[in-house]
């Protein structure tokens, strides 16, 4: 897949969200709270005050976010960043969206050995009061990821992709440590 194809996962990556995907001023302060009352503050610093949140253009069916800690004032460097993954608003199916199969799989890729190349998860909250749907909390990590099927390309590019990953050394290492 040609670089162009990759989708950065810095700041510039993301916008701010809108409509039924915004998080509201409540809900951020609900969730440094939590925040708070779930990480250690070496992941977490005593002095944020507040939550900038940005979302990223990509992350497939769960809203995912760019959370920015940032400490009295509003300085323009975080003291902290990590990423949100949400499950959308509104009615869902039992099945569907399911963030904590998500957070088990990225925790036990995390915990494999050899370690598995994914962002170490830090927190599931399954309490809907907080942002109004089950979310979790990992690391943020700047870089490129590759979509399954860049812009352009055939289908049976992105289905070869699929194939090729699911048969490969990682996946049997995976089921080796699930």
């Amino acid at each position: 897949m040609a670089p162009a194809a990759l989708q950065s996962t810095g700041v510039e990556a993301t916008h701010a969200a809108a409509g039924a995907m915004s998080i509201d001023d409540a809900a951020l302060r609900r969730l440094l709270a939590y925040m708070r009352a779930v990480l250690p503050p070496a992941l977490l610093p005593a002095a944020v005050t507040a939550l900038r949140v940005r979302q990223f253009g990509h992350g497939q069916s769960n809203p995912t976010y760019l959370l920015e800690c940032v400490g009295d004032g509003g300085a323009p460097a975080p003291l902290a960043r990590f990423v949100l993954r949400k499950k959308p608003p509104g009615t869902l199916l039992a099945s569907a969206h399911a963030v904590e199969r998500e957070f088990a799989v990225m925790q036990a890729l995390g915990r494999a050995t050899p370690r598995m190349p994914v962002p170490r998860v830090h927190a599931l909250c399954t309490d809907d009061r907080v942002l109004g749907t089950p979310f979790f909390l990992m690391e943020h990590v700047v870089g490129r990821c590759a979509p399954l099927r860049a812009p352009g390309a055939p289908v049976a590019r992105g289905c070869a992709m699929l194939s090729a990953a699911c048969t490969s050394p990682t996946r049997a290492r995976t089921h080796a440590h699930a």
